[in-house]
């Protein structure tokens, strides 16, 4: 018996697709591999975050994990690419990203620090909740905003003028109920799960950031396994990959309109605002180019473009 461990709700997209893929997981491996799936962060009686997780992981107190990328550019800073703000244009093109080379590529990237990467699960554009109303640059000014344990987003918030507030996510609703943060950033999905909608009842569309979780295994387990029996473990992940997806952006319009109904105040940021937040993050991506170089950058950039040719290309068909 293998343990899955995931920060997610049972009944969470998250939860869904854990027990999907551990199903799968025994089904193609016939049976040799039975897998147990641990949600909410539990692990022997008690609740982590993902930053831990992913350390405990690292050490082989479990073998397979679903953790967000954000925290995992500690230990793979080629990682905070996908947390850069304003990167992603679209879903079709964030799918282009990570099923092509340059998702598997960083993926790959995972095996020094003894991970091996198995695919992505998606966590969507990323919105701020909050107490009160921001729907401008002027307003997030002092705002005390929750965000992942990664330094691309510290300096996210911080570029906005905002005081980002780093932590693990179950920690979220108590510290908005005390008052604590103004805001969060998260998902549509994410902000129903977690019941944010008692303590922040203002959306704000900003949409800075496509967020993804990668499916996680420990390498010396990984390594100890059977060709075929990783076979079956990948084409596992492959389907979870495509049934997650599917899941997660079903929730996303099902959560915006749960917060229309019950009247939850969302601010859509219009086009001008929108490049003003642009201009103000440009800098982090700046640094990125700095350290990394632009490549990769230029490569994500350019799947949007070809997606762009190829869309005119189509619509001038006869």
């Amino acid at each position: 018996m293998i343990q899955l461990i995931h920060v997610g709700g049972a009944d969470s997209t998250f939860g869904q697709t854990a027990r999907l893929l551990a199903e799968q997981i025994r089904a193609l491996s016939h049976g040799s591999l039975q897998v147990e799936v641990l949600p909410d962060g539990r692990f022997q009686g008690r609740k982590y975050g993902e930053l831990a997780l992913m350390r405990m992981l690292q050490e082989g107190r479990f073998a397979l994990a679903f953790l967000s990328t954000a925290p995992m550019a500690n230990v793979d800073p080629a990682l905070a690419v996908l947390d850069l703000p304003f990167l992603f244009d679209s879903y079709d093109h964030a799918d282009r990203v990570l099923d092509g080379p340059i998702g598997r590529g960083l993926l790959a990237t995972l095996k020094p620090a003894g991970l091996v990467g198995l695919g992505f699960l998606e966590t969507g554009f990323r919105v701020l909740s909050s107490s009160v109303p921001l729907p401008d640059l002027e307003s997030l000014e002092g705002r005390r905003i929750r965000v992942m344990q990664s330094p691309v987003q510290v300096n996210f918030i911080r570029a906005l003028g905002a005081e980002p507030v780093p932590s693990a996510v179950d920690r979220i609703h108590e510290m908005g109920r005390q008052g604590f943060i103004d805001a969060a950033d998260r998902s549509y999905p994410t902000y129903w799960d977690f019941k944010l909608y008692e303590v922040h009842r203002h959306l704000t569309e900003t949409n800075h950031a496509y967020s993804c979780k990668a499916m996680v295994a420990n390498l010396p387990w990984w390594e100890g396994l059977t060709p075929e029996v990783r076979q079956a473990i990948m084409a596992a992940a492959r389907e979870a990959e495509m049934e997650h997806r599917l899941r997660q952006r079903r929730e996303e319009a099902r959560v915006k309109s749960l917060a229309t109904r019950e009247h939850i105040t969302i601010h859509a940021l219009s086009a001008a605002e929108r490049e003003r937040f642009r201009a103000r993050v440009q800098p982090l991506l700046d640094t990125f180019t700095r350290t990394h170089g632009s490549d990769l950058i230029d490569r994500i950039r350019a799947q949007a473009a070809d997606q762009d040719v190829r869309s005119m290309g189509t619509d001038q068909a006869p």
